[in-house]
């Protein structure tokens, strides 16, 4: 590695940090405001604030969405939620073994990533089933 593409490298590692520093700073202050309201009795000035300050905005963005998602039947959205966890089943045993055992001090098959996530996956699965009819 040249000397430039290093520097360039920890550059946008700098970059990444601080981005990564306000962000969770930005989470926190919001956490912290939040509990603080909820301790002295404030919930609903606090949501009021939400409401006011991110409500016109998200809801410009979120706005054509939000209208094509309200004509969809109920059987559309349980069709794509349970299409989202079959992919995701799917991406996991399309893994290579090599990666399923990686740090694993044998192969054993109760070590094997891919059958929990499909453990994990299958309630999922029929509850959104259920559910959705």
């Amino acid at each position: 590695m040249t000397s430039t593409s290093h520097d360039d490298a920890v550059k946008r590692a700098r970059q990444f940090s601080l981005w990564t520093l306000l962000m969770l700073l930005t989470v926190a202050t919001v956490a912290l405001g939040a509990a603080w309201t909820l301790r002295n009795g404030r919930w609903d000035e606090f949501t009021k604030r939400m409401r006011e300050t991110l409500g016109p905005p998200l809801r410009r963005f979120f706005a054509p969405l939000d209208s094509f998602l309200t004509d969809l039947p109920m059987e559309a959205a349980t069709a794509c939620a349970i299409g989202l966890f079959v992919a995701a089943g799917i991406f996991a045993w399309c893994m290579p073994r090599r990666f399923i055992y990686l740090g694993a001090p044998d192969q054993s098959r109760w070590r094997d990533l891919r059958i929990w996530a499909t453990l994990i996956l299958v309630p999922y699965v029929v509850i959104y089933y259920f559910l959705g009819h």
